[in-house]
């Protein structure tokens, strides 16, 4: 990560920070490859139409735009060589975000995207702040934040400026064991099993793998970090509505933060 880091700041390429603020007050639909996002087309592109940014993270990109919907917006994340193929082909009018841990390969293939820094704690420092702050010509902005691309980027869509964030595909649990909308291959080694969500009076299970149990639990507590963060006015206050179904769905509805009211009331009810 060192070396990627070292060898990114020198591209020429715009950093994440000389956005920062650009599009404040806006409203960004992040779009993870869950399997309910199929369901969620029509939302999505009524949403766009009233001003929504779409967001694609990895291969949802491609996935959107088979069904004519054009990313504002596409996030990378994963440091691993194959990220360069989640994108078949760059779109002119999609703004690329790429990490700066990022694979060569990726950058390679982006020439023309923004870069930004994904903050990890490694031996009690925070990474990639030493080598930015000895290193770096320029201003720059480090997100910290949840392992997964499409929940770190609430992080990041907040430092361009959104304030109000829809969230679909991001279930975190697999619907007759596929994990995503689209084709992808599995992860190999990544442990696979049932977890149950409960409430006082019930109960519901998913079947999910290691990861993503972990955006799930990653989101609970980003929810509680951004709402302690509000009411100490740290930062300006966001919205968050999550669509569609599965694990991550299913604990936003525990928090009324579901779009649907129904499901909102099923889980305030604690009745299955």
């Amino acid at each position: 990560m060192v070396e990627r880091v070292r060898a990114s700041i020198n591209y020429d390429m715009p950093e994440l920070s000389e956005y920062r603020n650009k599009w404040h007050g806006q409203t960004a639909l992040i779009c993870g490859g869950g399997p309910s996002i199929a369901d969620d087309i029509k939302t999505i592109r009524k949403l766009a139409k009233k001003s929504g940014k779409i967001w694609a993270v990895n291969k949802t990109h491609d996935y959107l735009c088979k069904k004519a919907l054009q990313p504002w917006g596409a996030c990378l994340l994963d440091p691993k060589p194959r990220v360069a193929d989640y994108i078949a082909k760059p779109r002119k009018k999609t703004l690329y975000f790429i990490a700066s841990q990022c694979d060569p390969a990726v950058f390679a293939k982006f020439p023309d995207a923004i870069l930004w820094h994904a903050g990890v704690s490694y031996y009690n420092q925070f990474w990639p702040i030493p080598i930015l702050r000895a290193e770096s010509k320029k201003p720059f902005s480090v997100i910290p934040g949840p392992t997964t691309v499409g929940l770190r980027s609430i992080i990041l869509l907040y430092e361009l400026g959104f304030r109000k964030f829809h969230l679909f595909g991001m279930d975190s649990s697999m619907e007759n064991n596929k994990l995503h909308a689209y084709p992808k291959d599995k992860m190999d080694g990544v442990g696979e099993k049932w977890v149950r969500l409960t409430c006082k009076d019930g109960h519901q299970d998913f079947y999910t793998n290691a990861h993503m149990a972990k955006q799930a639990m990653d989101f609970d507590q980003l929810t509680d970090d951004l709402a302690e963060r509000m009411v100490k006015r740290q930062i300006e206050p966001v919205n968050i509505t999550v669509h569609g179904r599965g694990l991550l769905p299913s604990m936003a509805a525990r928090m009324g933060l579901h779009a649907d009211e129904e499901m909102n009331a099923r889980w305030r009810r604690r009745t299955f």
